[in-house]
């Protein structure tokens, strides 16, 4: 059962599950996945795929994300008291 996310409530917000996929509503590739207890990945268009430590976040804040190149990702993260919130843009 999801519980109460950060305050913005954005429509394309969600709680990202240990090791459960959620593709993007509208771009095609796009997937979050968080992989085992340390690592988000993130699928990209054509095949390739970012991954990101969650210890690498701040905690109570959202991160727009980069792909290895410094290109924009369109998924933010939260992350506060062990859980992983997504929110695509």
């Amino acid at each position: 059962m999801p519980t109460m996310g950060p305050i913005d409530q954005h429509p394309l917000q969600f709680q990202i599950h240990q090791n459960h996929m959620e593709s993007h509503p509208s771009r095609a590739g796009y997937y979050a996945l968080w992989n085992g207890p340390v690592f988000l990945d993130v699928g990209l268009p054509f095949g390739g795929m970012a991954r990101f430590p969650l210890s690498s976040f701040p905690n109570a804040t959202w991160i727009d994300l980069q792909d290895q190149q410094g290109q924009p990702i369109p998924l933010a993260i939260y992350i506060d008291r062990g859980i992983v919130w997504g929110r695509w843009n």
